[in-house]
């Protein structure tokens, strides 16, 4: 039972009543500073978890580069667009499904060997009308992207500008006269732009879901003149974690950006790989440098977290509080003490300022006294009064009441002493015991 009772971290000190029933000192701005507390704090976190349940708040986000180890992206359709450009509608358009020049080409690729091969030429193209003149508008159905680090396994694909041929059209479909390729390839006023739109994500931490970004290049693109140009897309890893209390994390991927590196080659840079007749290729492949992206949204714990690092700003207004309550009470307990001291204090209504300083003085009929000349009385019997506070001070008047306590009784016990030796009667004992008070009184000082 001892060694339980020797370990209780919830003992309590006791506690002393000031005055009537009060065992703590409270004043009115020690009221208002609690109240401005309470609400400027309640306030705060109604404020925060509006602005939380509403999404508001923003989230941490960590990303770092790495090299990537895996990586599997499909192209869903119409997310590679590729146009031409022609300065004026009397320019030839290379693209003409029933006069062909240039048929867009499709080489899927695993390492160095083509899976499969097909024209991109679909009923959907479209010509639309363009600032520069005339825009035609090919896209490209689901295709993969993959890369394994582990295996050095690579899948990718490249579009093809080739001079057309038969064998990857359809029926609706036929090349241009050999008269109409002679005059295009050989014309050399003959400039074009193309243009080439990849579709590529973004998190969108306010919607918590992915956006999709249009990339838009726009090329150069002289038909005598060979050109490659290889497009290597980086890829994040983004880490959702969206969870309340405890965590919830999401995991997915996407591409980011993408690096486009042009370059001119030799008329038979494409003849061992994909044939003669190829004007311009698009190469489609995987950065060996990945993101990883992690976005960390605020859960209770972290918005309480933060309400509660601003209450602790907010109580430092406390301290104010506790000094002023000090204050008032060192006031009142002084004011008591003097009139102890000095009873005719009782005589007069004294109001003090919020600052202790004496505001008016008033006698009990009401009459108004020289308030500069009873600050002066007050302030000298406030300094006596001080001295009351303090706990040696206390102690010496303690022991001196106990002195003089004794000697009240050694004065009694010597009056009966001489009462009893003497038989003196009644009515003169009265005489001695005043004689005897007196001289004893005299030996004592």
């Amino acid at each position: 039972m001892y060694q339980l009772k020797h370990i209780d971290q919830f003992g309590v000190p006791l506690q002393l009543k000031i005055m009537n029933n009060d065992k703590t000192k409270k004043t009115f701005i020690g009221g208002i500073i609690t109240l401005t507390i309470f609400s400027l704090s309640l306030g705060y976190l109604i404020s925060n978890m509006i602005c939380w349940l509403e999404g508001g708040l923003p989230p941490i986000i960590t990303t770092n580069l790495q090299m990537a180890e895996s990586i599997n992206y499909t192209f869903q359709k119409n997310s590679i667009q590729l146009g031409i450009l022609n300065q004026t509608d009397n320019d030839i358009d290379p693209f003409d499904q029933n006069n062909n020049i240039l048929t867009p080409i499709l080489f899927e690729f695993e390492g160095n060997q083509v899976l499969n091969t097909y024209s991109i030429f679909t009923d959907q193209q479209t010509i639309v009308k363009h600032v520069y003149g005339s825009k035609t508008i090919l896209t490209t159905s689901n295709v993969d992207l993959q890369y394994n680090s582990a295996s050095d396994y690579l899948r990718s694909f490249v579009i093809v500008l080739k001079r057309c041929e038969k064998e990857f059209l359809n029926e609706s479909q036929k090349c241009a006269s050999e008269e109409m390729m002679s005059q295009y390839f050989l014309d050399n006023k003959q400039q074009s732009i193309l243009q080439l739109s990849v579709m590529l994500e973004q998190f969108d931490s306010l919607t918590m879901q992915k956006i999709s970004i249009p990339q838009t290049y726009y090329l150069a693109f002289t038909p005598q003149l060979p050109q490659y140009t290889q497009l290597s897309f980086q890829a994040t890893n983004v880490q959702v974690n969206k969870g309340v209390i405890f965590d919830s994390i999401t995991k997915s991927s996407y591409l980011s950006g993408m690096q486009v590196i042009t370059q001119a080659v030799g008329s038979n840079f494409y003849n061992k790989m994909i044939g003669d007749g190829a004007i311009y290729s698009f190469v489609f492949t995987f950065s060996r440098i990945s993101s990883d992206m992690a976005v960390t949204y605020p859960n209770l714990g972290v918005v309480l977290a933060s309400v509660g690092s601003i209450v602790q700003l907010l109580l430092l207004l406390q301290y104010i509080a506790l000094g002023y309550n000090e204050f008032k009470l060192e006031e009142q307990l002084l004011h008591e003490i003097i009139t102890y001291i000095k009873p005719s204090i009782r005589d007069y209504k004294v109001k003090f300022n919020i600052i202790g300083q004496i505001a008016s003085v008033k006698s009990i009929k009401g009459e108004d006294q020289d308030i500069k000349s009873f600050r002066e009385i007050y302030a000298k019997l406030k300094s006596e009064a001080s001295q009351w506070l303090s706990i040696l001070h206390i102690l010496k008047e303690i022991i001196q009441c106990k002195e003089d306590k004794g000697f009240v009784e050694e004065k009694r016990s010597a009056q009966y002493e001489t009462n009893q030796l003497l038989d003196i009667p009644e009515d003169e004992k009265v005489i001695v015991g005043q004689m005897n008070n007196l001289v004893r009184y005299k030996s004592h000082k």
